[in-house]
Parts: C-alpha cells; structure tokens; sequence
C-alpha cells in the first residue's frame, strides 16, 4: 500500500496505525503540499452496503465541522475498491498513550485537556453530529498542545457497539468507554458522548479506566449494573468537586447526566477555579511547524537518540549477563602463526613511520589564512549566505525558532560574533527566524465572558480590557455578541482580542394593567401580555373575597415601568363573603312560541356569572332558587335580551 496514489492526488507513505474497521497511514497531499492523514476501510467492511453507505454519509456530515478542536476531514473518496477518508494529520500523541506514557495525570494538564475536547464534541453536537466512540485513542494532543477529537461517526457505528460487543474483540478498545444505554440496544444520543467524555475524564484523573474485566460482556454489563468508585477515593490528589462531575456524567441513566457538554466544560471550570491549575503543555519539537522540509534533521536526531538508548542499556547489562564467544584454548600451530604476523605488522608499521617522516620533511605546510567574520545578523538567510561566501567562510548549522519582532527568513542571530578572525571556510552556525509564533483565534461569540478567558488563556492570548456592551434581543446577558479579530484569524501569541458583551434585551416603558379582582391566573396572564412578571404574593384574610382573588397590586394600574417588571400582590385567603340566595321567579309569554330564559350574577366573585339557562314552553311560569356572595346585582334575560335586574345585598 506504500506509494499508493489515490485520486492522482494523495500518496500513501507510512502505516501509522489500525483500528477495527480501517488502517490508518500518513500521506501527501501532492496538491497542496501537506501531511495528511488517510483512513482505509477494511476489505471485510468494504462489501456491506449498509456499512459502506453510513461510513460515506457520516464522513460527508463531518467534512462539514470546522473547529479548533476537531481533526477536520478533509476529502472522501472510492477507488479500487477501497473506501477512503483523508483528515488533518496532527503532530503528536493520542491521549491514551500520554496517560500510559504519565500515568494519572496533573489537574492542569486534565483540566485543559478536557475543556477543549468538550469544545469540539459541544460544537459538534450544535450541527446534529454525535461522536459514539468518545474514548482517549480519539483524543489528539498536538505538539503545541492543542487537543483535537477524532474519528467522530465515522471509526463505529451504534450497532457495533451494542450489538457486536460479545462476538468480535475489535470492539474492545471502546467497550471501556460504552454508555450503558448502547449496551442495552438504544440508539446513541448527546448524552452517550457525554458519558464516555465521563470516563476519560476518570482516566485522565486516575490513570486508570472505571470498569475492567476478562471479557467485553463482562466489562460492557459494569457500565450497567457495576458500582463507580469515586476518582478522588482511587487518587487522594483529586479534588472532590472534579470528582463529583465525573459521577455526574457518568450516571447510568441519561437524563440525571449533564444536558450538554458546554455545561460540563463549565463544571470543570467552576469546581477548578482559584486551585492551582497552571496548565501546562506537552514538550514541543522546535520547528515543527516551520514552512521547510525538517525530514532529515527529524531522523537524524532520532538515529542519535537510538544510538545512546543503545549504549545506555549496554552499560547497564551486568556483566555476568553478557554474552562472550566460548573460550577454545589456541593449538600450537596457532601460536606460531600469531607470532610471524606480529613480526610482520611491527616492520611495517615501522617503515610507514619512516615514509611519513621523509615526506613531512619535503612538504611545507601552508601557513592559516584567516578571515574577519561580518555582520550578517538582520539580513535574510540567502543575503547572509552571500556575504559569507564572498569572505570565503560559509553557513554553518542552522536552528529556526519563532520570533516576534523579527521577520521570517532573517538572521537572528551568529554563532560567531563579527570582527572575530576564523580561518578561511570555517562554518558560522546561524539563529534564523521563523517569524512570529501564530495562533488561531478560537470563536468566543455566544460564549459567557469567563469562557472566553479560559479559551484565550489556552491559546496565549490576552482578553482585551475595554469590554464593550451593547443591548441584544438574542443574546443572553453577559454572553458575547462580537469579536476581534474574528473566528479562525492567525494571530501573533499574546494578541489582545476584544469582545462586545451583551446586555440583554433593551427595556421598553410599558403601562402596568389594573389586576385587582382577578383571580392569580388571570393577574398572571393579564401582566404576561404586556410583558411584566407577577412579582411577590402576600396573603390576606379578607370577608368581602374568597381565597386566590388579587386584593391589590403594589405598582397602580397605568403606572409607566420598565418591561420584565415584577408587580407585588396582596392574595385574599378568604374566607370570602357570606352565601346567600334569592328566588327568581318569571312568566313566560305565551305567544305559541319556545323561549330561552336566563339568569347572570354580579358580585364580588365577578361579573357575568351564568347560573341558569334552559328553554320553557310558552306560559310557563319559571321559579329558580340562585346562589350569590355578599352583594351585587341579579340579571334576567329572555332569548339573551335584559328583561330584569335585581339588586341584593
């Protein structure tokens, strides 16, 4: 497969790695002139159409993210029978070989980490595309210490997590990780994401996994029935509160888990604020990032590093424990061969003496020229080259490193300071400048202000302190409306950016309306349409209204305040006015026709109460017994005309 060119574009150089279901090599983007990663479906798979169709539909569905904190996919494609994604290739490590290579790790290092893995699963999340393998294997840590999820819908699919866990051992590297509802058949969710995101932050914290066993059934059922040990029991130098996160995300049933992964970033954040959390990044290969070919100085160093890992261990193998030729005692002949050859070896030996010695009398030796070394500091590496060779010295090693104030391509500094005398060809070692050291600017809009410092803070940059504010209809209070520079912009380390914050919906002047007399609901509603809140409720014992009647309202009706305004209220508790009943007694014409007669109340439950209403024969005389509370007025009506009101007391 080395040497491998897919779609005349990208060639396969080196296997890097396998999974369950594709081999994964480092490439070359012949087009753009860039490592990349290319991910190779497995001939087993390659034949299932369902696999096959969901593989390609959700590598086109992550194509689209674009975030700091997701490997980004970069092309999908089928030739020759195989199926292929090509990705971002990242400088680094995964975070399952960092907690292997430092076992539980510092709470700065956890803290950093997590948060921005929960950034590229939360951004995910917002587009509808759920990850369903969240493990440490997913999780990239770059050499400038960004930390990029992987893989996100495309290394497994839900049905091979929870249907073939008991039957085939590929999924063993995920069964650690598994949400118990995949376990039990149900479809993967946000909150699956966020329970494995759970578990490698118990990793992380630990450095080990929650749940093990002999077999994946057996560790897939402790995800369901099997009791979590609080991180802060197994290491003592986890705080409680991170821990408590931890068993919060991984809680067996979904809806008592955190409601999405921004909100678990933000408990990390709070429950960590003010410990001693200096995050801290993995140690960095200079010039990593540098525009030129770095192949051959990275091999070399790494040939070197062989060399005295080499000798190290040979200087620690006892010396009972190394290995010797057998010893053979020499035969007689064998002296006698031994001899003659030293005999031989000493006369030669004494005769090239002798001609070395007639030569160096002949020769004379050329006295040393010596050169003055120039000033070269400041002028760009191909200018700095020149001038050296115009004096006859020339460039010697070379080391490129970032620099702020000075351009790229120019001369930091000499090994060799100007005016010193060399001799003629000698190498002047060169400090080169790489430029200044770039970072993205991750996207803050939408974010609360102390989120931004963190996300800043990460990337080495400064929030900048005149914070503008502005009135928003969209944006929540104290969350940010703008930035600069925006999203996704390359900026110098330490830049300042600046942010406008929201201050919530702009207040409009509205008139409070007259509530009293009106049942809670009623009051509520009433307030709710013009845009005001019921406010604080005081009990009262009233005769004249029963229980739950608005008996007054703190701010007067027509009064101007400002909307989201809460109105206090004074709430009868009753025992309200006395029951009374007065008889209503009526004719109905006689007229050969069928009439309907009514009868409303007034009083102080309301106006308009209809407590009687039915249809008579003509010439019937009607007489109806109605029920009223203190005072207020009886309204007759016949076919809904007024015929007769009667006031009571």
């Amino acid at each position: 497969m080395i040497g491998k060119l897919f779609n005349n574009r990208y060639i396969i150089e080196e296997k890097i790695g396998s999974g369950g279901t594709a081999i994964v090599y480092r490439g070359l983007d012949n087009m753009l002139k860039r490592k990349v990663t290319i991910k190779i479906l497995r001939e087993e798979y390659a034949s299932d159409e369902e696999f096959v169709r969901r593989f390609r539909r959700e590598a086109t569905a992550v194509a689209n993210l674009s975030h700091g904190n997701i490997v980004s996919v970069y092309d999908v494609g089928f030739e020759e029978n195989l199926h292929y994604i090509v990705m971002e290739f990242v400088e680094g490590e995964s975070l399952k070989a960092y907690i292997k290579r430092q076992g539980a790790l510092s709470l700065g290092d956890t803290v950093n980490i997590i948060c921005q893995a929960l950034d590229g699963i939360e951004y995910a999340h917002e587009r509808g595309v759920i990850h369903r393998d969240i493990k440490s294997h997913n999780i990239l840590i770059a050499r400038d210490g960004r930390v990029k999820v992987t893989d996100f819908g495309i290394a497994v699919g839900t049905n091979d997590v929870t249907m073939t866990y008991n039957t085939s051992s590929r999924i063993m590297g995920s069964v650690h990780y598994i949400a118990p509802e995949q376990v039990q058949g149900a479809s993967a969710a946000e909150k699956t994401d966020i329970y494995s995101a759970g578990v490698v932050l118990y990793e992380m914290l630990t450095g080990q996994l929650p749940f093990d066993g002999d077999t994946p059934i057996s560790i897939a059922m402790q995800h369901v029935q099997g009791e979590l040990l609080p991180p802060h029991q197994v290491n003592s130098q986890v705080p409680v509160g991170l821990s408590y996160v931890v068993m919060r995300a991984m809680r067996k049933t979904p809806e008592f888990r955190y409601s999405s992964a921004r909100d678990m970033k933000n408990s990390v954040v709070a429950v960590t604020e003010g410990l001693n959390t200096v995050f801290q990044q993995l140690p960095k290969e200079e010039n990593l990032h540098s525009t030129r070919d770095l192949t051959g100085e990275v091999q070399k160093a790494q040939r070197q590093l062989a060399r005295e890992d080499i000798r190290k261990k040979e200087r620690q193998i006892p010396y009972e424990e190394q290995e010797y030729d057998e010893y053979r005692p020499m035969s007689a002949a064998g002296k006698w061969v031994r001899g003659i050859l030293i005999v031989l070896a000493v006369v030669l030996l004494a005769g090239l003496i002798w001609m070395v010695a007639r030569i160096m009398g002949d020769i004379k030796v050329p006295p040393t020229i010596e050169v003055e070394v120039p000033k070269v500091e400041g002028m760009f590496l191909v200018e700095a080259a020149q001038m050296l060779a115009d004096v006859k010295l020339k460039v010697g090693h070379v080391e490129h490193k970032n620099d702020n104030d000075i351009e790229e391509n120019r001369v930091i500094s000499q090994g060799t300071p100007a005016g010193n005398k060399v001799p003629e060809l000698r190498g002047i070692d060169l400090v080169v400048s790489l430029g200044p050291s770039m970072v993205e600017v991750p996207k803050l809009i939408g974010y609360s202000r102390r989120d931004a410092e963190f996300m800043l803070s990460s990337r080495n940059l400064l929030l900048g302190e005149d914070i503008t504010e502005e009135y928003s209809d969209d944006i929540p209070v104290d969350d940010i409306i703008r930035q600069f520079p925006p999203s996704g912009t390359m900026v110098k380390q330490n830049e300042t950016v600046q942010i406008t914050v929201s201050l919530g919906k702009k207040a409009r002047p509205v008139a409070v309306p007259n509530i009293e007399k009106s049942t809670l609901s009623e009051g509520e509603s009433k307030l709710k349409a013009k845009g005001l809140r019921l406010g604080n409720q005081t009990y009262k014992a009233s005769d004249e209204y029963v229980s739950g009647i608005i008996l007054s309202q703190a701010i007067a009706a027509e009064e101007v305040v400002d909307e989201d305004t809460a109105i206090d209220v004074t709430v009868s508790e009753g025992p309200g006015p006395v029951q009374k009943v007065f008889t209503v007694t009526y004719l109905i014409p006689d007229d050969e026709r069928y009439h309907t007669l009514s009868i409303k109340i007034d009083d102080v439950k309301g106006s308009g109460q209809e407590v009687y209403s039915s249809e008579h024969l003509p010439g019937t005389m009607v007489s109806e017994n109605v029920t009223y509370y203190s005072r207020g007025a009886i309204n007759v009506y016949l076919d809904e005309i007024l015929v007769h009101t009667e006031k009571v007391e």
